[in-house]
C-alpha cells in the first residue's frame, strides 16, 4: 500500500496546472509541481501545488517573472503566493466531488 505522501504526489500528477481553466489556452508543456515558498526550512509534498511548464518556469511562469510579477499577472487570490494553495483546493473539489460519495 502506497504512502499518504504518495498518495498525495500521484493524485496531484492526474490534475492538471492551477491556470489551465483559469486563463484558458496558455498552458504548455507537462506539469511540474512548484513547492509554495514558505521559508527555507524542508519542504513538504502537501505544500506543492501544478503548474505547466510555461506557468512554472517560463517567460510568463512563476520563476520567469517572479512571484510577486506572477500573482499580479493572474490574479491569485490573496494576492500571494500562497493563493495558489486555495486554487488547488478548488480543483481538488471538483475532482473529489464525483469521485467521493460523502455521509
Amino acid at each position: 500500500m502506497a504512502t499518504t505522501e504518495t498518495f498525495w504526489k500521484d493524485l496531484l500528477a492526474r490534475l492538471p496546472c492551477l491556470l489551465v481553466a483559469r486563463v484558458p489556452g496558455t498552458c504548455a508543456g507537462r506539469v511540474h509541481s512548484h513547492h509554495v515558498a514558505t521559508g527555507s526550512g524542508k519542504r513538504s509534498p502537501y505544500g506543492m501545488v501544478r503548474l505547466c511548464h510555461e506557468h512554472h518556469e517560463g517567460s510568463s511562469g512563476l520563476h520567469g517573472m517572479g512571484p510577486k510579477a506572477f500573482v499580479r499577472a493572474y490574479r491569485v487570490p490573496g494576492e500571494r503566493e500562497e493563493g495558489l494553495w486555495v486554487w488547488q483546493a478548488e480543483d481538488l473539489a471538483t475532482f473529489l466531488r464525483y469521485r467521493v460519495r460523502l455521509p
